[in-house]
């Protein structure tokens, strides 16, 4: 959202939480409507309300609008650094840490999944590292709740816009009839795919370095059309067959070639019961530092200090400011 939106860091309790706020007239001069905040908040409802906790997707503590500022606040827990920065600072993670990331993101996906969610804009800057340095994938402003009668449609539903950041779009998303076509969830597992490839990669920055749709439209132009991007062509770190394998069919170039999420899960299951289970039997080797809490001072955020309540509202009328109202059910446990 770029200029439209900042993050703050804000103190309850002792405790530090994220604040983004979005002005709402920036915002709309950069294309950004209404219905896409509604959009986001309902999908972090549908994560927050889920039975099980979900360790590695971002949560929502709350949200409101301010009429008076033009702005829209988002209030989220607060990490000390994200998958990029860990990349691109050259941090000392491992490969026990590199093959954690890999499992953990696959676990998210795989929540989403359950939760009949497509994220459609997975890349290091949406992963963000905990204390522990687990890998939580966050950002879900591009994401769509998918409306499907079974689990098995699930992988059959379509998007038809092209959503998400150039570098990592599938060619599906990026085509230029993608009105007409569409591409179905396992576009998130082409973005998945780089992201693991900068992971085990002996490169920096992403496989493909470009910004614009036609940029990257040319780059999938020099692939091969039948097996997608040639991942044993990829300069990365000595990897198992069976990671290299599945690498492979993450970036097939057609998606009805292409590995779905449920494809991911039994390839990982006997892993991820672990991982879910025993936190303890998965410890990182490397985490990031902790960060000493600072409460925000901007006059952005100064209402937020005092996690204010919320009138309740029992009918919404269109555009109504309680319509971005929402307080998870733990939300500062």
């Amino acid at each position: 959202m770029g200029a439209s939106s900042r993050v703050f860091r804000a103190e309850r309790l002792g405790k530090s939480y994220a604040v983004k706020v979005i002005h709402k007239g920036a915002a709309a001069i950069a294309g950004f409507t209404r219905q896409e905040y509604l959009r986001e908040l309902e999908v972090f409802k549908r994560i927050n309300e889920a039975p099980e906790t979900h360790r590695f997707l971002s949560t929502l503590k709350m949200s409101w609008e301010d009429l008076a500022q033009d702005r829209i606040f988002f209030v989220m827990d607060l990490y000390p650094t994200d998958l990029l920065s860990v990349l691109a600072g050259g941090m000392p993670i491992t490969m026990r840490d590199r093959e954690l990331y890999c499992r953990e993101l696959i676990c998210a996906v795989t929540a989403l999944r359950d939760l009949g969610i497509v994220h459609r804009d997975i890349k290091p800057g949406n992963v963000l590292i905990n204390v522990h340095g687990h890998a939580v994938l966050s950002d879900f402003g591009s994401a769509i709740n998918v409306v499907s009668d079974s689990e098995d449609d699930f992988e059959y539903w379509k998007c038809y816009d092209s959503v998400g950041t150039p570098a990592y779009m599938a060619p599906e998303v990026a085509a230029v009839n993608v009105t007409v076509t569409g591409y179905r969830p396992c576009a998130d597992i082409w973005s998945l795919g780089l992201v693991l490839l900068e992971i085990f990669g002996n490169f920096s920055g992403p496989y493909f370095p470009v910004t614009t749709i036609e940029a990257i439209r040319t780059q999938h132009a020099k692939l091969d059309p039948i097996e997608g991007l040639d991942v044993k062509q990829v300069p990365l770190l000595e990897l198992p067959l069976g990671l290299m394998v599945m690498l492979e069919m993450m970036l097939r170039y057609h998606q009805e070639e292409r590995f779905t999420v449920q494809d991911l899960y039994f390839v990982y299951r006997s892993y991820m019961y672990d991982l879910e289970t025993s936190p303890a039997k998965v410890a990182h080797d490397w985490k990031p530092a902790i960060v000493s809490p600072q409460a925000a001072d901007n006059s952005d955020v100064t209402e937020l200090l005092s996690f204010r309540g919320f009138a309740t509202t029992l009918s919404l009328a269109p555009g109504d400011p309680a319509e971005l109202e929402y307080r998870a059910p733990r939300r500062f446990e």
